[in-house]
């Protein structure tokens, strides 16, 4: 993160400044190395002064400071042990606390850090404490609820040194420039704030396969001696903005950002933006929105929320300049640094920030467009694996779920390292099962139909096992997609009855993990007759027994639900009764029972002319499951009376026959819905 880090900004507490009046040379060099940046020197010298240092106090004090060089250095385990050092010592200020957690947290021991933070708080009473423990929370819940982001390192792309911020310099995404600290470059004078090569921008393009090719360095005037790095281009890939910052002993110079135009493969000569009023003030990492009217930008200028902060300038077409700096405001900006904004194809603003909640140094969120102003809000966390306990920075996109950002985390070939992200699809798949629904056998060659919101409409047929899957079509797409809500259906085909819902409804909408639906449909087979559930009569009567413990006005509702579910059939509906009795009176009874079934029907709106009433009297009795038939003969030989009086009932029955499937309902029938009763199950499983 080299380039970065020399970005920033002396946060240290007012105790700090120079307690070393009179100091021996070690300790003067060390606070001047510190003060300009140069922290891979300032380390050595505190650490010379330390050692030579008498006073416990002082010691600590050097002790300290070594371990804030480490922290600015990006060497977090050293930080930590130079921290513990002072806490051991009785270091007094609290400070050294807070920097134990963020040294700890950036390592991903967050149990740790967080009681450190708490520590802190305890002992200072300052919210930094306690907002560090809950992010510390927050960081293990990111790590428990991961997103489905694929992250790789780029090897081909990295060194054992810094390579960060790449940027996509045509629309194919063809050609990428990054910033790199690696032998080779133009930049060899060694850098004194980070303890190795200046860095320089760098050029890498795809090769016919679309992998990354070996790098290679851009050329002067564009790369210097002094460092260079954190680019972004217009959209015609013509002008490139980039950060240029000097590296000059003795001297606090802060970085600027230049613009050059590239004229028939050609480079022009840069040209520094006029963004500051002052030398000291560093501006950075320019990226542009989608209309190339807009600059942000990274500064410490004053004004802002607090460490570097999002600036941004417009630019006047009338007078062909730059306006004055806006801050992006505090929905966006924080007391903590935030850093590499990037402009997505969408609006949404990305970028980098240790001051929202987050997993450990920098990481990288998602803020929402306003409309079509030039303004974002609500920053959201990008989540693990995308973030971790390191920094995470400087990312850019090609398309909408894939691209290239910065990290430091553990496991990279340098000190910070290109990373390639993509979110891979979710993958949905429906399974639909067609059964015979008294058999359970399989319907073969069975119509089901899918329709989603997208406008989808398809239509496959059951195999020999009744089943149908709905995953890849022939062209290798997916026949169920993301935010979409889809309804499916089994078609009754000729010679069956619908029996349980034929229809399910499904989304996707909101659903972040691949899913598989697995719907079973049943069919009823047209039976020469359907025996109906229990339906019981008064005592020689034709009248529907209705009490506390008996309801067949709800048992008829399932001839009801049978009739609205297969709006084209016509049915003969038989009623039965028991062998006592004339024959004559008992087929009266029987065809007086038969219409009083047919009333009820007509009363909930099925029309009279789908439905025959017919009287069978005490002929045609029952069959058992284990083909017995109730005849009179076989009831007079059992011996209980309770048996016989059961047999009796069974005979004394209503059913009903499929005549034909000429009916063509009128609109009014077609409004008729079946009806849910507790002991009616309508929703297959």
């Amino acid at each position: 993160m080299k380039l970065l880090k020399i970005f920033s900004t002396l946060t240290l507490s007012l105790f700090i400044g120079l307690q070393v009046y009179g100091a021996k040379n070690a300790a003067r060099e060390a606070e001047a190395a510190y003060k300009n940046l140069q922290f891979y020197v300032a380390k050595e010298k505190f650490k010379e002064a330390a050692a030579n240092e008498k006073k416990a106090d002082k010691k600590m004090y050097y002790y300290f400071m070594v371990g804030e060089c480490y922290r600015e250095l990006l060497d977090h385990d050293q930080a930590e042990q130079y921290y513990k050092r002072c806490t051991d010592g009785n270091y007094k200020d609290p400070i050294v606390y807070l920097r134990i957690a963020d040294a700890q947290k950036i390592q991903g021991k967050y149990k740790e850090a967080e009681g450190n933070y708490e520590k802190y708080h305890q002992k200072t009473g300052d919210a930094v404490g306690k907002q560090g423990a809950e992010s510390c929370r927050y960081a293990q819940d990111l790590m428990k609820n991961k997103t489905r982001h694929i992250v790789e390192n780029e090897a081909v792309l990295n060194t054992e040194y810094y390579d960060y911020a790449p940027v996509f310099a045509d629309r194919k995404n063809s050609k990428m420039y990054f910033s790199s600290n690696r032998p080779g470059g133009i930049g060899t004078r060694v850098d004194n704030g980070m303890g190795g090569p200046s860095q320089d921008l760098w050029l890498s393009e795809r090769d016919k396969k679309g992998k990354w090719m070996e790098p290679s360095v851009l050329p002067e005037p564009i790369n210097t001696p002094a460092n260079e790095g954190a680019a972004c281009f217009d959209r015609k890939g013509e002008t490139m903005y980039y950060t240029n910052c000097p590296d000059e002993k003795k001297k606090d110079l802060g970085c600027d950002i230049y613009f050059v135009e590239n004229r028939g493969g050609k480079w022009a000569t840069p040209e520094k933006m006029k963004l500051k009023n002052s030398d000291t003030i560093t501006v950075g990492h320019p990226t542009l929105t989608n209309d190339d009217q807009t600059l942000i930008f990274v500064s410490d200028m004053d004004g802002g929320q607090g460490g570097k902060d999002l600036w941004m300038v417009t630019y006047n077409k009338r007078e062909k300049s730059w306006g004055e700096p806006v801050n992006l405001g505090p929905k966006i900006n924080t007391p903590g640094d935030e850093y590499s904004p990037f402009i997505h194809d969408d609006g949404s603003l990305y970028f980098a920030s240790d001051g929202h909640p987050g997993m450990g140094g920098l990481d990288l969120f998602r803020a929402a467009q306003v409309g079509t102003e030039k303004k974002w809000e609500n920053p959201t966390n990008l989540g693990y694996p995308m973030n971790s306990a390191q920094d995470d920075w400087a990312i850019i996109f090609e398309g909408k779920e894939k691209g290239l950002f910065t990290s430091n985390r553990v496991g990279g070939k340098g000190r910070d390292d290109i990373y390639s992200f993509m979110l891979p699809p979710l993958l949905f798949e429906l399974k639909i099962t067609v059964l015979e629904e008294k058999s359970k056998n399989p319907v073969a060659d069975n119509e089901v139909i899918l329709v989603g919101t997208d406008n989808s409409n398809i239509t496959l047929k059951t195999n020999a096992q009744g089943v149908v899957s709905f995953v890849l079509t022939p062209d290798q797409k997916r026949y169920i997609n993301e935010n979409t809500s889809y309804t499916v259906e089994a078609v009754k085909p000729k010679g069956f009855l619908k029996g349980m819902e034929l229809k399910k409804s499904f989304s996707t909408v909101g659903v972040e993990k691949s899913t598989n639906w697995e719907f079973t449909f049943y069919l009823r087979k047209v039976e020469k007759i359907f025996r109906l559930p229990m339906i019981v009569y008064e005592y020689d009567k034709a009248t529907l027994m209705k009490n506390d413990s008996v309801n067949s006005e709800d048992s008829l509702l399932f001839l009801y639900n049978v009739l609205v579910d297969n709006p084209n059939i016509n049915i003969t509906l038989r009623s039965h009764t028991d062998f006592r009795g004339n024959d004559a009176y008992n087929l009266k009874l029987s065809q007086r029972r038969a219409q009083t079934c047919v009333d009820f029907l007509i009363s909930k709106g099925i029309p009279a002319n789908r439905m025959r009433a017919q009287g069978m009297g005490e002929k045609d009795p029952a069959t058992l499951a284990d083909g017995k038939v109730l005849s009179e003969a076989f009831i007079k030989a059992i011996k209980t009376k309770q048996v016989q009086e059961m047999y009796h009932q069974l005979n004394r029955r209503t059913d009903f026959k499929v005549d034909n499937f000429d009916h063509v309902p009128t609109e009014e029938e077609l409004k008729l819905q079946p009806v849910n009763l507790p002991w009616m199950k309508r929703d297959a499983e």
